[in-house]
């Protein structure tokens, strides 16, 4: 009896893919749809920047990327990524499990185990189409 096994290595995958994206849209399901909940910019050094959106104005649907303070409130979260194993993603502070990366590597699907399972999103900005509706201030 033979048993053969395939093992893709993860780890090194999403510390090569991560930071050739320039914006990682944020995604989770919430009543029925999933609703964007920011971008995250991963840079090669470990440094991960979060960026929530804006709307320009009430009646306008332009949505503007501008940076979040990572020091609000009373949890002060760290600005840093990284891979543990091969399903492992440490997100400032956020553990949660590689489910899988689309073969077109452009997006990632997350789940919190700690919380009972919801599941997110990394989508590349591109594919989510917001980049003809944002602009970016630094």
């Amino acid at each position: 009896m033979l048993i053969f096994g395939c093992h893709e290595d993860n780890q090194q995958k999403l510390k090569d893919i991560l930071p050739k994206v320039e914006f990682w849209d944020y995604t989770f399901t919430e009543n029925g749809g999933n609703q964007v909940y920011g971008a995250y910019k991963f840079e090669k050094n470990s440094n991960c920047l979060f960026f929530s959106y804006r709307k320009i104005n009430t009646n306008d649907s332009l949505l503007i990327r501008v940076p979040a303070d990572s020091n609000s409130g009373d949890v002060i979260e760290p600005n840093t990524w990284s891979v543990i194993n091969d399903s492992l993603v440490y997100i400032r502070g956020m553990q949660r499990s590689v489910v899988s990366i689309s073969t077109s590597k452009d997006s990632i699907c997350l789940i919190n185990r700690k919380s009972g399972g919801d599941t997110s999103y990394l989508i590349n900005y591109k594919v989510l189409n917001l980049t003809n509706q944002t602009r970016f201030k630094k």
